[in-house]
């Protein structure tokens, strides 16, 4: 793997997902969205206009996502002073469920007995 892939995974976070707005028509044609998340101690947003090509990366996401389930691969950057999601980031959809069985995994792995 090379340096500069392995620093873009560093990165990445996984957030929870709060909501999506509703759409919006855009002022460069279009529409926009705003999905917004929350992480640990502060929350998160991205813009998503639906005449890019890195739109197709969340739709997914747009279509699917419910309050509460989590989003890996988020890249942040600074917009005006303020760390919001890239949009240019390739989600990953991971359901409450998908992250129960998870962290299930996870608590035998380090405990060596199954968590129920």
């Amino acid at each position: 793997m090379d340096l500069i892939k392995c620093l873009k995974e560093i990165n990445m976070k996984t957030l929870q997902f709060v909501k999506k707005s509703k759409s919006y028509n855009s002022n460069h044609g279009g529409q926009i969205y705003y999905v917004f998340f929350k992480g640990i101690s502060k929350s998160y947003r991205t813009v998503l206009f639906d005449n890019m090509r890195n739109f197709k990366n969340w739709n997914n996401v747009l279509n699917n996502a419910q309050r509460g389930d989590y989003i890996s691969g988020l890249r942040m950057k600074l917009y005006k002073g303020k760390e919001i999601v890239d949009a240019d980031s390739s989600p990953k959809l991971i359901t409450q469920h998908e992250m129960y069985e998870i962290e299930c995994e996870r608590f035998e792995d380090y405990y060596g007995i199954p968590p129920h």
